[in-house]
């Protein structure tokens, strides 16, 4: 079955405060554990980018964090491939501590052709032997997320230390961002349950970025803007400490 599992150590730069895995952090080791697979089942990144000029691009993402991991922790990440359709390809993951599932997600992605920057069609891209269709770490696709009730405004510039290989803003720095509209106190007092992230177009570097949202109830929304394009939301549900 093409399930990959993949170890991995919390460290140090990955936690905050509280000496747990951060957001971030989390989805950074999502992301390795999907890259690696990819490469070994034949339409990894690199092989996409090297010979066909095209390159994969996340376009939603839904966490469930069941447990909080934390410095030291050694986890293990399973990994697969889902369905595909047309334009989306699906991949979850079941992120283990000690056997038990702690996390889990679900995402879709594009793939995009880099001369146009368009998605295209995945037929025939790979053969749907290498998929596990039948199991799901989250069963529902990542949602759209609705309007967002703008309550709070913050102004950042995205920088060079913020790229990836694709020339654009890494993944995982939009969750930062999206627990920067509000203050430290506040997550502090607050521990993250669920997120879930749309990605709508590339941020590049030296880009002014609007993040605006609010809170309401246990959620916190928030809207990327540049050049009064909207360029990504977050939402983020969270519990009480």
């Amino acid at each position: 079955m093409p399930i990959a599992s993949y170890p991995f150590r919390v460290e140090g730069q990955q936690i905050g405060f509280n000496n747990r895995l951060k957001l971030s952090g989390l989805s950074d080791v999502l992301q390795i554990a999907a890259w690696r697979h990819a490469e070994e089942l034949g339409f990894g990144l690199n092989e996409m980018m090297t010979n066909d000029n095209r390159t994969w691009a996340m376009s939603r993402i839904h966490i469930q964090i069941d447990k909080p991991a934390k410095h030291g922790d050694e986890l293990v990440v399973k990994t697969w491939p889902k369905n595909k359709d047309r334009i989306f390809a699906f991949r979850d993951w079941f992120v283990e501590k000690d056997g038990e599932v702690i996390a889990r997600a679900t995402s879709t992605y594009l793939l995009i052709d880099l001369a146009t920057r368009r998605p295209i069609s995945l037929s025939g891209l790979y053969d749907d032997a290498l998929t596990e269709d039948g199991l799901h770490a989250i069963e529902e696709p990542a949602e759209r997320i609705n309007e967002i009730e703008e309550k709070e405004y913050k102004t950042i510039t995205s920088s060079y230390t913020d790229l990836d290989v694709n020339d654009h803003v890494n993944n995982v720095r939009y969750l930062d961002w999206a627990q920067s509209l509000m203050p430290a106190k506040f997550w502090k007092e607050r521990q993250v349950d669920s997120v879930l992230v749309n990605y709508f177009n590339e941020v590049h570097a030296d880009t002014s970025i609007t993040l605006s949202g609010g809170v309401n109830s246990n959620t916190l929304r928030v809207l990327g803007r540049a050049n009064d394009k909207e360029m990504f939301k977050v939402e983020l549900h969270f519990s009480k400490k």
